[in-house]
């Protein structure tokens, strides 16, 4: 009877392999700092030479460092003055010409013909706008054309760099942070601003708006925070689809920016993504303020790549086809790399499992844990957020009116008597003090405008403070639902075994817990603890 038990064991768990996608699992990846030798740590950006992919510049605000052995040893090549007004933009190296470096900056363009040793100012202006450069393309029909996008508009160069022309495209208005060229045989191009994107064909000059955020400039900015939430972040082409990060999230256009929709968010858990990096069609990276996420079309969500960073937040991304597939990304601290991301599938056998039992152990657990509801309804309750709230005000604001306007005040007088006495011809006259005299009075108002029953100027208060508080509950409640189902979708890795880490799945679990209990003023935790449920994660 023992053997045959051991027996069952091992079938089972044969059955268990056998049945599981042999896709390497993201959870064994762990990113590899290649910074650590240098001291400076405020990187924005990563480039990394393709023809050359031992080579990589690190970009700050003011410095670059370069290295030409993969991050082992670095050599700070580039300096700007160090003022807060003053950055470097992008690097980039021609694809005709890779010892032909180009470095964007606040203060002009600048330009290296021997790989970042020596660089010269190519490009400046005194118009601030037009000093302002960010974005530079190379022109894949044309080797000697360059495409330099500025605060101010476009210009165009037909010698590597050494002269330019202003375009007569009109985007004076929008900084111009990134322009690529289609490879269709004439001049046009994909020009992404900070609150736009546009199709510009030079030959026939046409222009066409793709997509707009917002209409008005930071200046006219009613709210700072409102400004920069529409803000346009990054752009990739997708074979004929069109995806766009903007700080609200992914969107995606599969008519040529005709019409958009919203691209899958779930297992997101930050909507503000800062660079896309597409692949192949079935495989997206992004970079977000939490993390680096992987997306792929057979799972259809997100998944976090974070194993190895120092720090959540990432500022950059880049992918380079090197070691089956490499990915470079920025931190506050430091750059890091993770290799071999290029997905590797093999056909699945289907085999009756034993995941039916841990299914039906997940199914069990889950319906122990409040609902969506239940979460959404306590995040409400704890954050005053209720339609009654705002029900009460204009009940309250009405009744207010039944009592009346009470004015009353109180009077005191008080006066001095002086009596004068005659004297005698040989005596003078005398003043005589008598006793003050005091009087006291009050009076009391009373008044009703009913005329408030009907209309009251106190309603217009309430609408505006209405709209605030529907729009902050409406914020609330949608990243909650984000944080509850991706807790979720942890909690079903963790029953179906989908992971080789518990420890760093245990750990993001308590996470997002706690994150819902901060939304909620503990209420997840409560529950638990009320019900004498204990996460199986915890045991």
């Amino acid at each position: 009877m023992k053997t045959c038990s051991i027996l069952f064991f091992i079938l089972i768990l044969l059955l268990t392999i056998v049945s599981a996608p042999t896709e390497a699992l993201s959870q064994t990846r762990s990113w590899k700092s290649i910074s650590s030798s240098i001291p400076e740590n405020q990187f924005r950006s990563i480039y990394l030479v393709n023809t050359h992919p031992e080579i990589i510049f690190l970009i700050s605000s003011q410095h670059i460092y370069k290295t030409e052995s993969h991050g082992k040893e670095w050599k700070h090549i580039f300096d700007l003055p160090l003022s807060p007004d003053i950055k470097i933009n992008q690097l980039l190296s021609s694809p005709y010409d890779s010892n032909r470096i180009y470095i964007t900056t606040s203060e002009g363009l600048y330009i290296s013909k021997d790989l970042g040793t020596r660089f010269k100012l190519s490009f400046t202006s005194l118009n601030e706008k037009e000093k302002n450069c960010f974005a530079i393309a190379f022109d894949p029909n044309k080797k000697n054309t360059i495409y330099l996008g500025t605060e101010a508009g476009l210009f165009t160069s037909e010698n590597l760099g050494e002269d330019w022309k202003k375009n007569n495209l009109s985007l004076t208005n929008e900084l111009i942070k990134k322009i690529i060229p289609l490879n269709n045989g004439i001049a046009s191009f994909i020009i992404m601003t900070d609150k736009g994107l546009y199709h510009y064909n030079q030959q026939n000059e046409s222009f066409k708006t793709l997509f707009k955020s917002n209409s008005f400039s930071r200046e006219e900015a009613v709210d700072e925070e409102i400004f920069l939430s529409n803000l346009i972040e990054d752009v990739a082409l997708i074979d004929k689809n069109i995806l766009l990060a903007t700080r609200q999230g992914l969107l995606i256009s599969n008519d040529e920016g005709l019409t958009w929709s919203s691209f899958p968010s779930f297992g997101l858990q930050s909507q503000e993504i800062k660079a896309i990096v597409s692949v192949t069609p079935d495989l997206i990276f992004a970079s977000t303020s939490s993390g680096v996420y992987q997306y792929t079309n057979q799972k259809k969500r997100w998944e976090l790549l974070n194993l190895g960073l120092h720090e959540n937040e990432t500022t950059d991304l880049v992918y380079h086809p090197l070691d089956n597939g490499s990915l470079f990304t920025v931190t506050p601290t430091g750059a890091f790399t993770l290799s071999h991301m290029n997905p590797v599938y093999s056909p699945e056998i289907r085999i009756q499992s034993p995941f039916n039992m841990q299914q039906n152990k997940l199914n069990e657990y889950l319906q122990k844990e409040p609902s969506i509801q239940n979460i959404q309804e306590a995040s409400v309750l704890y954050s005053d957020l209720s339609d009654q709230k705002i029900k009460r005000w204009h009940q309250q604001s009405r009744l207010k009116h039944l009592l009346p306007t009470l004015s009353g005040g109180i009077d005191q007088n008080a006066s001095k008597n002086v009596n004068l006495d005659r004297g005698s011809t040989n005596q003078p006259d005398v003043f005589i003090l008598g006793p003050d005299e005091k009087s006291w009075g009050w009076d009391i108002n009373v008044s009703w405008d009913l005329s408030d029953f009907i209309w009251s100027s106190s309603q217009t208060s309430i609408d505006s403070r209405s709209k605030l508080m529907v729009d902050l509950r409406n914020e609330i409640l949608t990243n909650l639902t984000r944080i509850y189902f991706e807790r979720r979708r942890l909690i079903a890795d963790f029953f179906l075994k989908e992971t080789q880490n518990p420890i760093e799945l245990s750990l993001k679990l308590e996470e997002l817990t706690a994150l819902i209990d901060a939304y909620t003023g503990g209420y997840l935790s409560n529950h638990l603890a009320e019900k004498k449920i204990t996460p199986p994660w915890k045991e």
